[in-house]
């Protein structure tokens, strides 16, 4: 709004600095004497009074024009590009290799981490390819979802990680050996509410 105010104000106060400067004084609220005064030829004195006056504004604004125009310049030199779509794909597909082993095994922590890491990567992917070298809004949808994706992993991630810790600490822990199907159906279940719950609550606060 600052910005806005000094870019649109300039032609005024240009105005009232050269003819104040040249008169000695503000313009009276006559409005017969204040053109009177705009008619008055202006120095070269009060000309150069008015540019040493007005020089902040005037640098800043070329500093702004100078930046944008670097901005536009190097958005399309990105080098990462070609490489962090590959990476962040190839990362979803091996975070997901060892997903049938741990399901077979009961690992529910260790699954949704690697649910979660997926999705993140995947996101990460289609943002990547979508937005390359632009920032134009081409798919409000995707950004809704995306926003809601990254929200859920940043909590789902740590969630797993302490599903995980608490499997190894009853594996640690345990005093039998065997374990029955309806405490691995309890554990799961535990992990579930741990890993799925809670990122959905958060992203329900957080919009």
């Amino acid at each position: 709004s600052s910005l806005f105010i000094h870019i649109t104000c300039l032609p005024v106060f240009r105005v009232k600095i050269l003819r104040s400067a040249n008169d000695g004084r503000h313009c009276p609220p006559n409005p017969f004497y204040r053109q009177r005064i705009l008619q008055r030829p202006i120095s070269q004195h009060v000309k150069d009074r008015a540019r040493r006056a007005l020089s902040p504004y005037y640098f800043f604004l070329s500093h702004v024009s100078v930046t944008t125009q670097h901005l536009e310049d190097t958005t399309m030199l990105d080098p990462t590009y070609p490489l962090y779509p590959i990476f962040t794909f190839t990362g979803c597909v091996l975070v997901l290799i060892p997903l049938p082993w741990h399901l077979q095994a009961w690992n529910s922590g260790t699954c949704f981490y690697m649910i979660w890491a997926a999705l993140a990567c995947l996101n990460q992917f289609v943002n990547s390819v979508v937005w390359a070298n632009n920032a134009i809004n081409t798919a409000p949808i995707w950004c809704d979802i995306s926003i809601r994706i990254m929200l859920g992993a940043s909590v789902g991630l740590p969630a797993a990680s302490l599903c995980i810790n608490r499997r190894l600490y009853e594996i640690s822990s345990v005093q039998s050996v065997a374990v029955s199907r309806a405490e691995k159906r309890r554990a799961v279940l535990d992990d579930t509410l741990i890993c799925v719950l809670f990122p959905v609550v958060f992203i329900a606060l957080r919009m």
